[in-house]
C-alpha cells in the first residue's frame, strides 16, 4: 500500500515539473516579446542570457522573436502600424545579445525593401497628382510585388499609359508631329509596350515623309538646295535624339542636296592636260587688285621663242563630268602682272569651253584696255567631257639672248560646277 502511494507521488511530481517547465517556457517567450514590444532591450537580453547560462534550449525564444518581427513587418505592410514603430522593434532587437544568434537579417531586409517600396509609392502618388507622369511611372515600377500597394501601382501605370497615348495622338492631330514623336519616344524608352513602339514608328515615318516633301518643294524652286537643307535640318532640330537611325532618311536627303553645292572644278582630276596651260593653286590678283583664291587657269610657255601654244591642241585641259552637272561658272580676268608689260600686245587671247566636242562658250578678247572681269555661266547638262582652252601670253627678255619669260594675258578663276 505504501509502495503504491509513493509511486503516485512520484508521478504527480513529474507532471508538476512538466507543467512548471511549460509554464516557465511560455512565460519566458511571452516576456521577451513583451520586453521588445515596450522597447526594454535590457529585460529581453536578460531573459535570453539567463537561459543560455542555464544551458537551456533557446529555440523557443528565437521562434517567438522572429514570429513577432515578421508579424510587425506584415502589420507595417498592411499600414496598421507606422514605419517608425516598426523600426523601433528592430532597433530594440539590434541592442540585444541574441541579434546575431537569431535569424533577424531576412526579416530586417524585407522591412527595408518594403520601406523603400512604400517610399517610392508615396512619391509616385505625389508626382501623379502633379501630372509628372514619366517620373511617376519610374517610381511605380519600383514598388515591390510583396507591397500591398503593388496592384494599385500597376493600375496607375496602365492609367498613365492611356493618358500619354491620348496626348501624343492629340499632338499629331494638331499637326504638332515633333511634340507627339518626342512624347512617344520617351514612352518607348520606358518600354511601355508594342502599342507605343508602333505609334512612334508610324508617326516618325509620316513626319519624315512630310519633311522630305516640304524640302523637295523648296528645292524645285530654282534648285534651292540651301533652302531644302534648311528645311530638313529644322525638322531634325525639333526632335530629341534625332541621331536615332530611324531618322536616317532625312540625313540621306541632306547628303543628296549637298551634292548640289557648287563644286570647284579643281576637285576633279584632269583626264588630259596639254603643255601650255597651267593650273596654279596659289591664287592671283587682277588689274583691279582683286584677289582670286583657289586654282587659277592660265596660259603659259617655255623660255624659247617657239615654246608657246600655236593651236588649241597645245593649250587645253579636259575633265570627265559623266553628265552629272547642269551648270559651269567662272570668271575671266586680266592679271595684275600685265601692268608690267612695256609693249603693245600682239596676238589674240582665247578662252573657249567645249562640251563633248561642241563649243559651248567663247570668251571676249582680253586686251590692255580690259579692266573689268568677265563672269560666265554655261549650261553643261548632259555633258560628259568638258574641255577648256586658254591661250595668250606676252613675253619679256629672260636676261639671256634668245630666252624669254612668258606671262599670261588672261586667267580664269572661280571655276565651279553645279548639279
Amino acid at each position: 500500500m505504501k509502495k503504491r502511494k509513493a509511486t503516485k507521488f512520484l508521478s504527480l511530481l513529474c507532471i508538476l515539473c512538466i507543467i512548471t517547465n511549460c509554464f516557465c517556457g511560455c512565460s519566458s517567450t511571452q516576456s521577451i516579446v513583451t520586453a521588445i514590444e515596450t522597447g526594454d532591450y535590457e529585460t529581453a537580453d536578460e531573459i535570453y542570457l539567463k537561459k543560455v547560462e542555464n544551458g537551456s534550449d533557446v529555440s523557443d525564444l528565437r521562434y517567438a522573436v522572429e514570429e513577432f518581427l515578421w508579424q510587425k513587418v506584415e502589420e507595417y505592410n498592411e499600414n496598421t502600424i507606422s514605419e517608425n514603430e516598426t523600426q523601433t522593434f528592430f532597433t530594440t532587437v539590434a541592442s540585444c545579445s541574441f541579434y546575431d544568434a537569431f535569424d533577424i537579417y531576412p526579416i530586417e531586409n524585407e522591412f527595408t525593401s518594403l520601406r523603400e517600396s512604400k517610399g517610392s509609392f508615396s512619391e509616385a502618388e505625389r508626382l501623379f497628382k502633379q501630372q509628372e507622369y514619366f517620373e511617376a511611372v519610374r517610381l511605380y515600377e519600383q514598388v515591390s510585388s510583396i507591397d500591398t500597394n503593388y496592384d494599385t501601382s500597376q493600375n496607375k501605370i496602365d492609367e498613365i499609359k492611356k493618358i500619354l497615348l491620348s496626348k501624343a495622338n492629340d499632338f499629331i492631330d494638331d499637326d504638332n508631329y515633333s511634340s507627339g514623336i518626342n512624347l512617344l519616344r520617351e514612352c518607348s524608352d520606358l518600354n511601355f509596350g508594342e502599342e507605343f513602339d508602333s505609334a512612334y514608328e508610324k508617326y516618325v515615318q509620316e513626319y519624315i515623309n512630310k519633311a522630305i516633301a516640304s524640302a523637295k518643294e523648296v528645292f524645285n524652286n530654282k534648285k534651292n538646295y540651301k533652302g531644302a537643307i534648311k528645311k530638313l535640318k529644322a525638322a531634325l532640330k525639333d526632335i530629341e535624339n534625332a541621331d536615332d537611325n530611324i531618322f536616317n532618311p532625312i540625313y540621306d536627303e541632306i547628303d543628296k542636296y549637298l551634292e548640289y553645292e557648287p563644286k570647284p572644278l579643281s576637285s576633279l582630276e584632269p583626264t588630259q592636260q596639254a603643255n601650255y596651260i597651267e593650273l596654279d593653286e596659289w591664287g592671283s590678283t587682277d588689274v583691279n587688285e582683286k584677289e582670286y583664291e583657289g586654282t587659277i587657269f592660265s596660259p603659259c610657255g617655255g623660255t624659247l621663242l617657239s615654246q608657246t601654244a600655236q593651236s588649241e591642241d597645245e593649250a587645253y585641259v579636259s575633265y570627265y563630268l559623266n553628265a552629272k552637272y547642269s551648270t559651269f561658272t567662272g570668271t575671266i580676268y586680266r592679271p595684275y602682272s600685265t601692268l608690267s608689260c612695256p609693249d603693245s600686245w600682239t596676238g589674240k587671247t582665247v578662252f573657249k569651253v567645249y562640251g563633248d566636242g561642241v563649243l559651248l562658250y567663247e570668251g571676249p578678247q582680253i586686251t590692255q584696255k580690259t579692266y573689268d572681269p568677265v563672269a560666265f555661266e554655261i549650261d553643261v547638262s548632259g555633258v560628259r567631257e568638258l574641255k577648256i582652252v586658254i591661250m595668250g601670253v606676252w613675253s619679256q627678255s629672260g636676261g639671256w639672248p634668245g630666252q624669254y619669260d612668258r606671262n599670261p594675258k588672261l586667267c580664269a578663276a572661280n571655276l565651279t560646277l553645279v548639279k
